[in-house]
């Protein structure tokens, strides 16, 4: 569902960057070389891989998830959905919602965010929390960093 491209990187990099710094600050020192990593491969990890499955007897399935990689996909996820709502909203409302912010915009006064719905915004967060799943965090960090990214998104459509 992302519609992220390249040039969205730095924008969703800055934002992960924010939210790894609430929820999991021990990794912002590494945490350019982790997102480098995720844009090479974007794959989730396997979790089911176990110690025994490499050739030197221990495995990454035995290290601590990372909560950079799946702040990011989260993220990624999450902008693509907001994308998708936004020209969405866009479409349906696209004669009125135009024209009130022309309007506006040519009057100098501040335009409206995008009105996201109640709906919205429970999507977003349920796609939040599989993301998160997917790199390996437990549930209880995943509603963290969920919740991190949605009040941002909650406190703009209000």
């Amino acid at each position: 569902m992302s519609t992220a491209q390249p040039e969205d990187w730095a924008f969703l990099s800055e934002l992960a960057r924010e939210i790894v710094g609430e929820v999991a600050p021990e990794e912002i020192e590494i945490f350019d070389e982790l997102v480098e990593e995720y844009y090479r491969d974007p794959t989730p990890p396997d979790l089911e891989q176990r110690a025994t499955d490499d050739a030197l007897g221990f495995g990454l399935g035995e290290m601590l998830a990372a909560a950079t990689p799946a702040v990011i996909a989260m993220t990624t996820v999450v902008f693509g959905f907001a994308v998708h709502v936004a020209t969405q909203i866009l479409v349906d409302e696209s004669a009125e919602f135009t024209r009130s912010r022309i309007k506006g915009l040519l009057m100098g006064k501040k335009v409206e965010p995008v009105p996201f719905r109640r709906e919205h915004l429970i999507k977003a967060r349920q796609l939040a929390l599989e993301e998160a799943k997917k790199y390996g965090m437990v549930e209880d960090d995943a509603q963290h960093m969920a919740d991190s990214l949605l009040r941002r998104m909650m406190t703009e459509s209000q």
